[in-house]
């Protein structure tokens, strides 16, 4: 029932072009919150978790729009709005029914009409890299997460879950152009980016919003290296220039 409700809400959302607010306005009330390393992760039986008072840069994402969206449509609430998107199908099942993957929350959210990924056009191919993604960090490194290293059995499902990504064709924005400014780069405020790698089996390893400032990009997130949400003082180009395992960004639009 919720999960129509919000296809419903979303479809009147783009047909109305009613979006009135400014998903930035709505990520810088996050700023100054804690970081925390792993928000949702735990050995115990899956809940939805909402704590607005430490923020992984997933979470923290995930909230931003979760808000936008309950503001934009009085037929969602904030928690549903967080809960159908953070689980397949907008249900919570245990631990698997998460949208562990970059890439399979980005495509569960993408058929529902929550977002769009930026692919090439013919007019700015150039800035654009092609490659192939297969998922297997997760069970390939049980012991990182502390539920599949209590639950043994858990991990064959996961493996599972992954086998629907293997080859998978991506395409991300070079991280040489990042450098570029608004009137060359396909990236707006506030679309979400998330930060390829090249460590075997995953997808990506950061994520926040997309922010311009003096024309330059720069990268509104929950950082690590500052212990909060910031809008980091180095433009995006800077930040990515030591991190070697890093060769550009994925982009998602919200639907508006």
């Amino acid at each position: 029932m919720y999960l129509y409700a919000m296809k419903q809400c979303i479809l009147m959302l783009c047909l109305l072009c009613s979006y009135s607010g400014n998903i930035l306005d709505i990520a810088a009330r996050y700023l100054g919150v804690p970081y925390v390393a792993g928000a949702l992760e735990g050995a115990g039986e899956e809940a939805l978790v909402i704590d607005e008072q430490r923020l992984d840069c997933t979470t923290f994402v995930e909230l931003t729009v979760a808000h936008w969206m309950a503001e934009q449509c009085d037929t969602l609430s904030f928690e549903g709005s967080v809960q159908g998107m953070r689980y397949r199908d907008g249900v919570v099942d245990g631990y698997l029914s998460r949208l562990h993957y970059f890439s399979d929350w980005v495509k569960e959210n993408t058929e529902r009409g929550v977002w769009s990924e930026l692919t090439p056009t013919e007019a700015d191919a150039h800035l654009w890299e092609a490659d192939t993604l297969t998922l297997s960090f997760m069970s390939a490194h049980p012991q990182s997460y502390p539920y599949l290293k209590a639950h043994a059995w858990a991990v064959d499902s996961i493996r599972g879950i992954e086998a629907n990504y293997r080859n998978l064709p991506i395409h991300y924005i070079k991280k040489s152009v990042l450098n570029l400014g608004p009137d060359e780069l396909p990236i707006r405020n506030g679309d979400i980016l998330a930060l390829v790698t090249t460590i075997e089996g995953l997808d990506v390893t950061h994520l926040g919003f997309a922010v311009w400032k003096d024309d330059r990009l720069h990268l509104m997130h929950a950082s690590m290296n500052h212990g909060k949400v910031v809008v980091d003082e180095r433009t995006l180009y800077d930040y990515l220039s030591t991190r070697k395992s890093c060769p550009g960004v994925r982009a998602v639009r919200i639907r508006k």
